[in-house]
């Protein structure tokens, strides 16, 4: 079937309509194709849509490039390495400004997206090891399944990571070490986990069962100089950090220093991939808040966005849900001598009524799920004068817009390219009440 592209979807891809005998205004979606292109393609029938592989391209845009990563089209890291740098840009800054006005009703300017760099820009990976009837594979993933495509390097990932995976897959082949069977539930070794910040690195082998990985560190210490391995036995195939963890060689955690603010991570703590675009967000936020301020963090993590805050404003108040995150953010206060931060360990819903009384100031970071209602509900009804909204899902974020929007004016809409190559974007809006 010959169709034409008419504009990006969501992911990434293209989206074409067709109308024929049965169906009306058919909806086609064609990944790896841009909007302009004229391409004859397979089709496979939805029901009410259709997705499509593309046979030949008859018509291509000027927007497309050729993939410098080898693996693009089997390995489910990168969703728009095909688009030239303005034409992923321009996707990106789209996909917020069509979720703020067709999800949220909103129509207010956007910025430009903020990137900082293209590539080797990932301080973290996850390489499954994956068993296949007598071989194992470290490698990616590929789009949607537990298949895994061997590789010799990621282009996404820092050089240090790349080492790292180079000596993990000779040692791992070399010694014979079975990879897990996702659909058996057999083998040995799942994941492993790999993190590096300032010459420092952390490599986290995920296994079934205990392991002498002494050599295996050993060949690490030659290559690396500031180098710690830990083991977790697993017990989920759904969470890869889920388990009984244990150190075993070398330094326990990366140490950073974020905006006066010290802390210390290891492989099962959150912290953002891209050092150069977390830096901006955290600035960004840090802009929005004054000496007088009294600011609530919900959903505040391991806290470290609250100690950066607490150090310009006059207190924080943080909840969080996690009890782990939230010991952490307890302790990361008392190491840097931060005595105006209030902790909260609770569900955000269940208490923001009335831990927003006082406060100015109300910082949002949720999951891709957005804000519960009450939320969003309890902040129209309180005296907040402004909102921080920090986002890494547009089409949430704009349903929680939506909800505002009545009581406040959106005056800033920042997006940032925390994932270069992917379809992700993380999103920051600022919004004042009105009156």
């Amino acid at each position: 079937m010959k169709v034409t592209i008419e504009k990006f979807g969501i992911n990434g891809e293209g989206v074409t309509h067709i109308n024929n005998a049965d169906k009306v205004n058919y909806v086609g979606f064609i990944p790896f194709s841009l909007p302009g292109e004229e391409a004859d393609v397979d089709i496979v029938d939805r029901g009410k849509y259709f997705d499509g592989v593309v046979k030949e391209l008859l018509h291509e845009s000027p927007d497309r490039v050729i993939p410098v990563c080898p693996y693009y089209y089997q390995c489910g890291g990168c969703d728009i390495q095909h688009m030239n740098n303005k034409a992923q840009l321009d996707f990106k800054r789209g996909k917020v400004v069509d979720a703020l006005k067709y999800v949220g009703g909103i129509d207010c300017c956007v910025s430009d997206v903020v990137r900082l760099n293209d590539w080797a820009y990932r301080n973290k990976m996850v390489w499954p090891y994956v068993k296949h009837n007598d071989d194992s594979i470290l490698g990616m993933f590929e789009r949607s399944s537990h298949k895994v495509v061997g590789i010799d390097g990621c282009m996404l990932a820092d050089l240090t990571l790349n080492h790292v995976y180079e000596i993990t897959k000779d040692f791992l082949e070399g010694y014979r070490i079975p990879g897990y069977d996702f659909k058996r539930k057999e083998g040995v070794v799942k994941y492993v986990v790999a993190r590096t910040y300032a010459g420092s690195t952390l490599v986290t082998m995920v296994a079934t069962r205990t392991l002498d990985l002494e050599e295996y560190y050993a060949k690490l210490q030659k290559s690396l100089k500031n180098i710690g391995l830990s083991i977790i036995i697993s017990d989920s195939d759904n969470d890869i950090l889920s388990g009984k963890y244990k150190h075993l060689y070398g330094i326990e955690s990366l140490e950073i220093n974020e905006l006066g603010i010290k802390y210390k991570v290891d492989n099962r703590g959150f912290l953002q991939v891209n050092n150069d675009i977390k830096s901006v967000l955290y600035n960004l936020v840090l802009n929005q808040v004054n000496e007088d301020d009294i600011v609530l963090d919900a959903y505040s993590g391991a806290g470290l966005l609250s100690a950066i805050i607490s150090k310009k404003c006059k207190s924080v108040t943080a909840i969080e849900i996690n009890k782990s995150a939230h010991n952490s953010a307890v302790q990361l206060a008392k190491d840097n001598n931060l005595s105006n931060i209030n902790f909260i360990n609770a569900d955000v819903k269940s208490v923001i009524g009335q831990a927003l009384v006082g406060c100015n100031i109300v910082v949002l970071d949720p999951p891709r799920s957005g804000c519960h209602s009450e939320v969003i509900s309890s902040i129209n009804g309180s005296d907040i004068g402004k909102v921080v909204y920090i986002s890494c899902n547009p089409a949430t974020l704009a349903r929680d817009l939506k909800l505002l929007k009545d009581n406040y004016t959106i005056t800033k809409v920042i997006p940032l390219d925390m994932f270069p190559q992917t379809k992700h974007v993380e999103t920051l809006v600022v919004m004042e009440r009105k009156g």
